[in-house]
């Protein structure tokens, strides 16, 4: 899996992703967020319920996640 790959190779802050989200007209917004853990139940990461993308998810939750690993030559696009 890549996500180990790139724990193993230490790259640096692997677990940094890019999170988009949008509101309910469709205004998008993103910004580096940290994976706190992934399983079968999605990506989690700790955010304020309150601040902008804690509205945003909860008005819209479908959203857009990137990891990217320069060194490694690779990126992983997560929707849904």
């Amino acid at each position: 899996m890549w996500f180990e790959e790139a724990n193993k190779e230490g790259l640096p802050e692997p677990n940094a992703m890019t999170l988009a989200t949008a509101t309910i007209d469709g205004q998008p917004s993103a910004r580096i967020v940290l994976l706190k853990e992934m399983d079968e139940r999605g990506f989690m990461f700790a955010t304020n319920y309150e601040s902008r993308k804690g509205e945003e998810i909860e008005e819209n939750p479908t959203v857009a996640l990137l990891f990217f690993w320069g060194e490694a030559e690779r990126q992983v696009r997560i929707e849904g």
